[in-house]
């Protein structure tokens, strides 16, 4: 019986040894989870410290970007209204042009001359030099000597048709 004794002490011995053991592995273990959690926290941390950084700077850029289109809206209407403007200006022009292209014309030949001297009977119509008669072909009245240095000061401003037939 004294043998049993002996090995129930030695087997008591081992299992209390064993238990020490599993206990200190545990307290390992438990200490190893507490320090994954511990930067699982961390991390967790950071990570909404940085969202929150993020949508921060989202919302600034969101916020120019909107400012910016309201300017590009603002500059598209700005554009269109000058567009506009522009467009009138050359309808007006181009009227012009032609209202003094109509008026320089000679009644005659139908040409715009390309140079001077223009005659100018005494009532102000026009007659370009290869076509100028006694009379005016407009009224009928005398010729004279009369030229109109106007009249040669705008032909000189306005484009003419070219002389050739086969030019554009």
């Amino acid at each position: 019986m004294a043998r049993r004794g002996k090995s129930k002490s030695k087997r008591s011995t081992a299992v209390q040894d064993e238990m020490k053991i599993k206990k200190k592995v545990k307290s390992q273990f438990a200490e190893e989870v507490n320090s994954w959690q511990q930067q699982a926290e961390n991390l967790t941390s950071m990570m909404e410290k940085d969202n929150r950084e993020f949508k921060a700077k989202l919302a600034a850029i969101n916020a120019k970007n909107e400012a910016n289109e309201e300017k590009c809206k603002s500059m598209e209407k700005e554009i269109e209204t000058e567009r506009t403007k522009f467009k009138e200006l050359i309808g007006k022009h181009n009227y012009i042009c032609d209202q003094m292209k109509q008026n320089l014309e000679c009644p005659v030949c139908l040409e715009i001359p390309r140079t001077g001297p223009v005659y100018v009977c005494p009532n102000g119509h026009f007659v370009c030099s290869k076509c100028k008669t006694g009379s005016c072909p407009t009224c009928r009245d005398s010729m004279g000597s009369g030229k109109s240095l106007l009249a040669v000061s705008i032909l000189e401003l306005i484009e003419h048709k070219c002389k050739f037939a086969e030019c554009e």
